[in-house]
Protein backbone atom coordinates (compact mmCIF):
# COMPACT_ATOMS: atom_id res chain seq x y z
CA UNK A 1 0.00 0.00 0.00
CA UNK A 2 1.26 3.66 -0.87
CA UNK A 3 1.69 5.80 1.53
CA UNK A 4 -0.89 8.45 1.91
CA UNK A 5 0.61 12.03 0.99
CA UNK A 6 -0.60 14.87 2.75
CA UNK A 7 -2.86 17.22 0.78
CA UNK A 8 -1.17 20.92 -0.63
CA UNK A 9 -2.12 23.54 1.49
CA UNK A 10 -2.78 26.48 -1.02
CA UNK A 11 -0.84 28.70 1.58
CA UNK A 12 1.40 31.68 -0.76
CA UNK A 13 4.60 31.70 -0.65
CA UNK A 14 5.35 28.31 -0.89
CA UNK A 15 7.61 26.38 1.61
CA UNK A 16 10.94 25.77 0.05
CA UNK A 17 10.89 22.19 0.66
CA UNK A 18 7.54 21.66 -1.33
CA UNK A 19 7.37 21.49 -5.45
CA UNK A 20 6.60 23.93 -7.60
CA UNK A 21 2.94 23.78 -9.83
CA UNK A 22 5.59 22.81 -12.59
CA UNK A 23 7.06 19.74 -10.69
CA UNK A 24 10.24 21.12 -10.29
CA UNK A 25 11.68 21.48 -6.78
CA UNK A 26 11.70 24.97 -5.28
CA UNK A 27 15.09 26.30 -3.96
CA UNK A 28 13.99 29.54 -2.73
CA UNK A 29 11.08 31.63 -2.40
CA UNK A 30 10.53 35.46 -2.48
CA UNK A 31 8.03 37.45 -1.26
CA UNK A 32 4.82 38.53 -2.98
CA UNK A 33 5.10 42.20 -4.77
CA UNK A 34 1.85 43.18 -3.21
CA UNK A 35 0.54 43.46 -6.56
CA UNK A 36 -1.09 39.92 -7.67
CA UNK A 37 2.25 38.57 -8.91
CA UNK A 38 4.71 36.43 -6.86
CA UNK A 39 8.29 37.24 -7.44
CA UNK A 40 9.96 34.81 -9.94
CA UNK A 41 11.88 32.21 -7.53
CA UNK A 42 14.86 30.31 -8.26
CA UNK A 43 14.18 26.37 -9.23
CA UNK A 44 16.44 23.37 -10.65
CA UNK A 45 14.88 23.52 -13.76
CA UNK A 46 14.48 27.41 -14.83
CA UNK A 47 17.12 28.56 -13.01
CA UNK A 48 16.94 31.90 -12.10
CA UNK A 49 14.24 33.47 -14.70
CA UNK A 50 10.83 30.91 -14.00
CA UNK A 51 7.92 32.03 -15.16
CA UNK A 52 5.20 34.62 -13.73
CA UNK A 53 2.48 33.30 -12.28
CA UNK A 54 -0.38 34.98 -10.44
CA UNK A 55 -0.33 35.17 -6.49
CA UNK A 56 -3.53 32.48 -5.37
CA UNK A 57 -4.36 35.27 -2.79
CA UNK A 58 -3.66 38.37 -3.84
CA UNK A 59 -3.53 41.92 -1.61
CA UNK A 60 -7.00 43.19 -1.25
CA UNK A 61 -7.16 47.30 -1.10
CA UNK A 62 -9.77 49.22 -1.70
CA UNK A 63 -13.65 48.16 -1.62
CA UNK A 64 -15.82 45.61 -3.39
CA UNK A 65 -18.59 46.79 -5.89
CA UNK A 66 -21.08 45.10 -3.33
CA UNK A 67 -19.41 47.36 -0.57
CA UNK A 68 -19.91 50.83 -2.45
CA UNK A 69 -23.24 49.96 -3.44
CA UNK A 70 -24.34 49.26 0.20
CA UNK A 71 -22.36 52.23 1.40
CA UNK A 72 -24.62 54.31 -0.88
CA UNK A 73 -27.74 52.85 -0.64
CA UNK A 74 -26.89 53.89 3.10
CA UNK A 75 -26.12 57.70 2.22
CA UNK A 76 -29.21 57.58 -0.11
CA UNK A 77 -31.54 56.68 2.47
CA UNK A 78 -30.01 59.11 5.47
CA UNK A 79 -30.11 61.78 3.05
CA UNK A 80 -34.07 60.92 2.22
CA UNK A 81 -34.39 61.04 6.08
CA UNK A 82 -32.38 64.14 6.31
CA UNK A 83 -34.68 66.22 3.49
CA UNK A 84 -37.56 65.23 4.50
CA UNK A 85 -36.86 65.79 7.82
CA UNK A 86 -35.72 69.40 6.59
CA UNK A 87 -39.12 70.05 4.39
CA UNK A 88 -40.87 69.32 7.42
CA UNK A 89 -39.14 71.68 9.47
CA UNK A 90 -39.29 74.32 6.76
CA UNK A 91 -43.46 73.72 6.71
CA UNK A 92 -43.78 74.30 10.38
CA UNK A 93 -42.24 77.32 10.67
CA UNK A 94 -44.49 78.51 7.69
CA UNK A 95 -47.07 77.76 9.96
CA UNK A 96 -45.14 78.89 13.09
CA UNK A 97 -45.05 82.71 11.42
CA UNK A 98 -49.24 82.35 9.94
CA UNK A 99 -50.00 81.48 13.34
CA UNK A 100 -48.08 84.78 15.06
CA UNK A 101 -49.18 86.79 12.72
CA UNK A 102 -53.33 85.64 12.76
CA UNK A 103 -52.91 86.12 16.43
CA UNK A 104 -51.46 89.87 16.08
CA UNK A 105 -54.41 90.47 13.94
CA UNK A 106 -56.65 89.13 16.62
CA UNK A 107 -55.00 91.36 19.07
CA UNK A 108 -55.27 94.60 17.24
CA UNK A 109 -59.19 93.82 16.42
CA UNK A 110 -59.81 92.89 20.07
CA UNK A 111 -57.58 96.47 20.88
CA UNK A 112 -59.29 98.36 18.03
CA UNK A 113 -63.08 97.59 19.75
CA UNK A 114 -62.13 98.38 23.22
CA UNK A 115 -61.15 101.72 21.84
CA UNK A 116 -64.84 102.71 21.06
CA UNK A 117 -66.86 104.58 23.02
CA UNK A 118 -70.18 102.69 22.89
CA UNK A 119 -69.94 98.45 22.61
CA UNK A 120 -73.36 96.75 21.09
CA UNK A 121 -75.07 94.35 23.31
CA UNK A 122 -74.22 91.79 20.90
CA UNK A 123 -73.17 91.93 17.01
CA UNK A 124 -70.96 90.54 14.23
CA UNK A 125 -68.57 92.14 12.37
CA UNK A 126 -66.39 91.59 9.43
CA UNK A 127 -63.39 92.94 7.89
CA UNK A 128 -60.17 92.50 6.04
CA UNK A 129 -55.99 93.11 7.74
CA UNK A 130 -52.76 92.71 6.28
CA UNK A 131 -49.92 91.88 8.75
CA UNK A 132 -46.66 90.98 7.30
CA UNK A 133 -47.29 91.14 3.68
CA UNK A 134 -50.54 88.76 4.19
CA UNK A 135 -53.99 89.67 3.81
CA UNK A 136 -56.28 88.03 6.61
CA UNK A 137 -59.85 87.87 7.05
CA UNK A 138 -61.30 88.01 10.49
CA UNK A 139 -64.86 88.10 12.08
CA UNK A 140 -65.49 89.83 15.97
CA UNK A 141 -68.54 88.44 17.54
CA UNK A 142 -69.56 90.63 20.62
CA UNK A 143 -71.86 88.99 23.31
CA UNK A 144 -73.11 90.40 27.02
CA UNK A 145 -71.36 88.18 29.67
CA UNK A 146 -72.78 90.16 32.69
CA UNK A 147 -74.08 93.08 33.19
CA UNK A 148 -71.25 96.45 31.47
CA UNK A 149 -68.88 93.61 30.47
CA UNK A 150 -68.73 92.42 26.88
CA UNK A 151 -67.04 89.53 25.46
CA UNK A 152 -65.13 89.64 22.45
CA UNK A 153 -64.39 86.49 20.01
CA UNK A 154 -62.25 87.11 16.93
CA UNK A 155 -61.33 84.35 14.13
CA UNK A 156 -58.93 84.97 12.07
CA UNK A 157 -58.65 83.63 8.43
CA UNK A 158 -56.05 82.91 5.55
CA UNK A 159 -57.51 84.72 2.67
CA UNK A 160 -59.10 81.81 0.73
CA UNK A 161 -59.47 79.15 3.35
CA UNK A 162 -62.86 78.54 5.56
CA UNK A 163 -61.63 76.93 8.45
CA UNK A 164 -60.19 79.56 11.47
CA UNK A 165 -56.40 79.60 11.58
CA UNK A 166 -56.81 81.40 15.57
CA UNK A 167 -60.05 82.16 17.71
CA UNK A 168 -58.81 84.73 20.28
CA UNK A 169 -61.05 85.68 23.27
CA UNK A 170 -60.94 88.91 25.09
CA UNK A 171 -63.73 91.22 27.31
CA UNK A 172 -63.95 94.81 27.53
CA UNK A 173 -66.30 96.87 30.03
CA UNK A 174 -68.74 98.95 29.08
CA UNK A 175 -68.18 102.96 29.89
Amino acid sequence: MAPIRPRRSPVWPLASARRSSCGCPVTRTAPSDGLGASMPTQSARFGLNPPMRLDPYPTRAGFSLLETLIALAVLALAMTALVRTAGLEAQSLAQAREHALAQWVAADVIAEARLESTLPASALRQGHSEMGDRRFRWTLSIATTDAGIRRLDVAVFAEPAQQPILILTGFAGTP
